[in-house]
């Protein structure tokens, strides 16, 4: 064989080669909904940081529930996709919060091609007027945005929800903690982010992202939550060694994933819990520690029955904190004239409960009328 063909027949190989290795690492991230890499696509390093205390962590995740599952109940999220041709609705928004309705609004954000059959979690719940957090994502023909909803119905044919978010699929899905618009859950982290997906499970027989987690409850910290999930919280939880939101939590390595009587999607979940860990993102009520599934319940053509089954062998014990892998963000915290412990308007008095002229603590002007503050008795005179 000359040697010119041997070098044409050698670049064929090389193109065929590039193809097939791009088509295997398209398949394997099927299910990561967000293009550019985040840390919800990074590995735990191989010889990790712990958080500090991270047994007191592990040991109140645990006496909040023995055990994990997976939920793929009306709490969970169903997926929908739209196809080029799917019109628009016009959801009605109800956010009580201020600003928050005119806000969604005005981007435009309530404005989805929904797709027909869609409906969010538990709608006939929410129809009958019951709590539920009626979430669902709808993704772009395209693929590139998709649209979360919290506590959406659609009753007697009109879409209306409390929130709805458009989230932009092409970036990283890790939005500024100073982002209060079209927040979905306890954090501020997208509802795809950490999904199991019946997809990634039957199609592709892994899952390699971190997992989302929910249990009871966050911590009470007039602080910043964590990344991915940073933000101010007030949180909820009294408890010493509550989790904080962002928290990421992974499985020890020394456990044998095989050997717990998992079947194949059990040990899907376990050796996700080792090589991405999962992330908390929400609360949950008592005795629950779990991980969230894509909810199919009005998607006839799948079902997680035959196919999920008790997570509960997973050692919980085995469970480590990791110091956060990605520091805060690096913008400095807004700054509001009547939280800031100045006198802004040089009328003696500083900030919210003690300057009239502040509404809250968010309340960035502290004038107020001098007639709003009594002046000072004349010198010797003793006022009744």
């Amino acid at each position: 064989m000359k040697i010119s063909k041997v070098f044409k027949f050698g670049s064929l190989v090389i193109c065929f080669l590039v193809l097939f290795s791009t088509y295997v690492i398209e398949e394997a991230y099927a299910e990561r909904f967000f293009k550019k890499h985040n840390t919800w696509y990074e590995k735990i390093p191989a010889n990790p940081t712990l958080r500090a205390n991270s047994a007191n962590y592990v040991a109140d995740i645990i006496t909040n529930a023995k055990r994990m599952y997976g939920n793929s109940s009306g709490w969970s999220v169903p997926i929908f996709h739209a196809a080029g041709d799917t019109p628009n609705t016009t959801v009605t928004i109800w956010n009580e919060l201020p600003g928050q309705k005119d806000y969604i609004e005005a981007q435009g954000w309530n404005v989805v091609p929904i797709p027909d059959g869609a409906l969010p979690a538990m709608n006939t719940e929410r129809c009958a007027g019951q709590y539920t957090d009626g979430h669902m994502v709808v993704i772009s023909a395209d693929g590139l945005s998709s649209w979360d909803f919290l506590m959406a119905s659609k009753c007697n044919g009109t879409w209306s929800a409390r929130t709805v978010r458009k989230q932009d699929l092409t970036g990283d899905g890790i939005n500024s903690p100073y982002d209060y618009h079209g927040m979905l859950r306890m954090t501020s982290v997208p509802l795809l982010h950490g999904l199991i997906t019946y997809d990634e499970v039957v199609n592709d027989g892994v899952i390699d992202h971190a997992l989302a987690f929910a249990y009871n409850a966050v911590k009470i910290a007039e602080h910043w939550q964590l990344y991915p999930s940073e933000h101010y919280s007030g949180g909820s939880s009294s408890r010493t060694w509550a989790l904080l939101g962002g928290e990421r939590i992974f499985l020890d390595a020394s456990v044998d994933c095989t050997s717990l009587g998992l079947n194949s999607f059990g040990v899907m979940v376990c050796v996700a819990l080792q090589q991405y860990g999962m992330i908390f993102v929400e609360n949950t009520s008592l005795n629950n520690n779990y991980v969230f599934m894509e909810h199919l319940d009005d998607q006839p053509s799948k079902s997680w029955s035959g196919i999920y089954k008790s997570l509960s062998a997973i050692p919980l014990n085995k469970l480590r904190v990791i110091k956060p892998l990605k520091p805060p963000f690096n913008i400095p915290p807004p700054t509001y004239q009547c939280s800031d412990g100045k006198d802004n308007d040089g009328d003696g008095l500083k900030d919210y409960h003690n300057d009239p002229g502040c509404d809250s603590a968010t309340d960035n002007d502290e004038y107020n009328a001098p007639s709003d503050i009594a002046p000072d008795p004349p010198t010797g005179v003793t006022v009744q």
